[in-house]
């Protein structure tokens, strides 16, 4: 049985890896949430990467072994403003991504599922500015 690979896990490593994107939020680049530590420092820059659902490419579903995942990317930061600055350079990194290895993970491409929405997050009232993103990636892993 092959074991699928944590896509998750290398879009994130890859964010890291941005240079106009790292110099804007260092290494806060999350899944799922900002971690206990860090949410005391918050409102600041800062990604969270969560899986949203959403439609599946017909040939994810056949025999090829894809997964095309729909991610909402939360984009922090201490004003609506600069969280929409760590939103472009989110996008500009995404957009550039093409058939990109991380570790063993094999990422093909990343699109946009939307267009951006900006407000308080509704739990914490920081300043968020989000948008969805479909991430292609190989379930196998590479060598």
């Amino acid at each position: 049985m092959t074991q699928i690979v944590d896509a998750k896990s290398a879009l994130i490593a890859h964010l890291k890896t941005d240079s106009p994107l790292s110099t804007l939020v260092g290494t806060r680049i999350f899944g799922d949430e900002v971690p206990r530590d860090e949410a005391d420092s918050m409102p600041r820059k800062a990604v969270v990467l969560t899986p949203s659902g959403g439609s599946m490419p017909p040939y994810t579903q056949a025999t090829m072994q894809l997964e095309a995942q729909t991610y909402d990317v939360f984009c922090y930061g201490e004003t609506l403003f600069q969280a929409n600055a760590v939103r472009r350079a989110v996008q500009g990194a995404l957009r550039a991504m093409q058939r990109v290895s991380i570790s063993s993970v094999l990422l093909h491409w990343a699109r946009p599922a939307g267009g951006s929405i900006s407000g308080q997050d509704p739990v914490t009232n920081w300043p968020l500015v989000w948008n969805s993103w479909q991430v292609l990636s190989d379930e196998r892993a590479i060598t």
